[in-house]
């Protein structure tokens, strides 16, 4: 048997690699206004790009676009398309408590009592809601928030010399960590720029009002009764029409060489979102074709479909356009809920399936039904599966035993 050597990666090449996801995540959230904002930022403003606004905007466009830029408004979007283990209600509270920081107002002790739940159910509520972003909210304080942002991003030593060192840390004392856990200052270093890279305030980028002409994220037309969609890529534009000048000019080339790699986190960004914006047509193809009424579309739904997290469907479509008919539109609109008569109705033909499919000779009990749901990862009380048989005239299994 040959020997296998472990190549274990140190901090810093984690945080190399870090670095490039949090970019690509980071430009994958962006849409084309911001995406050509930071173009030019690149670029030391050497570019300005003026997209010409010919097209009209739906009545409440304008101000769809002025609450975008909210910090409860995105939560609140998406507690709606993805499936968290929340009541709805009390999720809401504590979102509508949050501070311009995106931080808890309330003890534990207050939000039990006002939510009427014990301590138990605060936690996972809580563990829950941590799970949406910016990450880094629903924290206690800067501190909090930083911690937060370290574990679900799985950088345990920088978790660990945060919360148990933080005397050592005040008085720059790293050859003392160092000794504790046998490792190098370098390495003691990294995990100290890792604490550095997080965000303190993680809803700052909520906190300011931005008005600016949008520029769509993709464009939408039919053509011989067919669907078709393509990215509308302004940044890769420029450097088309600018291509001659960079070549000539050796202060460009410089400039380029970050630009050139924003490029390929853009061009991975619009794959992804042509990708996800071909999934949704599947579903709203009759919206497109005849005006018909959108149909249901959940986020979860576009990320079993293409096999990919539900927190990149998030990011993808978040503050993201698309310009059909000469209007543009929120591609969040295309995104439907369940009415409450229609879950109905999905969960009782999913009970009728079941049953319909059951032994004859020994039916499925309520309790059964429970769990075989459960299973499936359908959380439902059995109090209620049994509402939902008796809405369906079913009767109980001991009856039907006996049919």
């Amino acid at each position: 048997m040959k020997n296998e050597q472990l190549i274990v990666p140190t901090i810093k090449q984690k945080l190399n690699f870090n670095y490039d996801r949090e970019q690509s995540l980071e430009i994958l959230k962006m849409n084309n206004t911001e995406l050509m904002n930071r173009l030019k930022q690149i670029t030391k403003g050497y570019f300005e790009y003026h997209w010409n606004p010919y097209y009209s905007y739906p009545e409440t466009q304008q101000e769809y676009y002025q609450q975008e830029n909210s910090l409860s408004s995105d939560l609140i979007f998406q507690l709606q398309v993805i499936s968290l283990d929340v009541n709805q209600a009390h999720a809401r509270f504590i979102i509508d408590s949050l501070d311009d920081n995106g931080f808890l107002t309330l003890s534990e002790k207050e939000y039990c009592e006002h939510l009427q739940i014990d301590i138990n159910q605060w936690q996972h509520l809580l563990h829950e809601l941590q799970k949406l972003e910016p990450t880094g909210v629903f924290a206690k304080n800067s501190l909090d928030s930083i911690c937060i942002q370290l574990e679900q991003d799985s950088q345990t030593f920088a978790l660990q010399i945060l919360l148990n060192h933080q005397n050592e840390l005040l008085n720059q004392d790293y050859i003392s960590l160092a000794k504790k856990y046998h490792t190098s200052i370098d390495e003691i270093y990294d995990a100290l720029d890792v604490i550095r890279e997080q965000s303190p305030f993680p809803a700052a980028q909520y906190n300011s009002t931005i008005e600016e002409i949008i520029i769509p994220d993709l464009e939408i037309h039919i053509h011989d009764d067919k669907i078709q969609v393509r990215s509308i890529d302004t940044a890769k534009d420029i450097l088309k029409d600018f291509s001659f000048q960079i070549s000539q000019d050796p202060i460009l080339k410089d400039y380029f060489g970050n630009a050139s790699i924003l490029m390929e986190d853009i061009t991975k960004r619009n794959k992804t979102l042509l990708f996800v914006m071909n999934e949704i047509i599947k579903i709203q193809k009759d919206y497109f074709l005849f005006g018909a009424p959108l149909k249901i579309c959940q986020m979860q739904d576009i990320a079993k479909n293409l096999g990919i997290n539900i927190s990149t469907i998030s990011r993808c479509v978040s503050n993201k356009y698309f310009l059909f008919e000469n209007k543009i539109f929120s591609i969040r609109n295309l995104f439907r809920q369940p009415t409450l008569l229609e879950k109905n109705k999905e969960m009782i033909d999913m009970i009728e399936n079941i049953i319909t499919h059951e032994n004859k000779k020994s039916p499925y009990s309520d309790y059964e039904l429970f769990l075989l749901l459960k299973k499936k990862g359908l959380h439902i009380s059995r109090r209620t599966i049994t509402k939902y048989r008796e809405k369906a005239n079913i009767p109980n299994s001991f009856k039907r035993k006996q049919l």
